[in-house]
């Protein structure tokens, strides 16, 4: 139960991503991820970038993976690694930016994952040992 619990808040934890660009231009990455969404059945073409994907598909393998009986760790390393491309892109983005609200919004994300990733190596090694 407990991992499932961490799969699910690895997700939620990355829904609340915050970008900003231009002068007034800002969204969660759940509403981009939403655009992206509606966008792959109207203009396929523009969705089509690693940084777009890789996050989508991280999340439905981690989903996979928290509700499966007994958790795959290939998936759940998997999914951690896709969605934390873009979310440690964004904190180091915010850092060198001096956006503090970009890199604060990717922290529930990286202590989530360090977290889950710790604890699944912990497992790991006391299963095998």
């Amino acid at each position: 139960m407990k991992r499932r619990l961490q799969h699910i808040g690895l997700v939620l934890a990355s829904f609340i991503g915050y970008l900003e660009w231009g002068d007034d231009q800002q969204m969660l990455l759940i509403q981009i991820e939403w655009d992206v969404i509606k966008m792959v059945f109207t203009n396929f073409g523009d969705t089509l970038h690693p940084l777009i994907w890789m996050p989508l598909f991280g999340q439905v393998l981690l989903l996979i993976a928290g509700f499966k009986n007994t958790p795959s760790m290939r998936l759940s390393f998997l999914g951690i690694g896709f969605v934390g491309v873009l979310l440690y892109f964004m904190f180091v983005i915010g850092f060198l930016s001096g956006s503090w609200l970009i890199s604060a919004s990717t922290l529930p994300y990286i202590a989530m994952s360090i977290w889950t990733v710790v604890d699944m190596r912990r497992d790991l090694r006391q299963s095998s040992g």
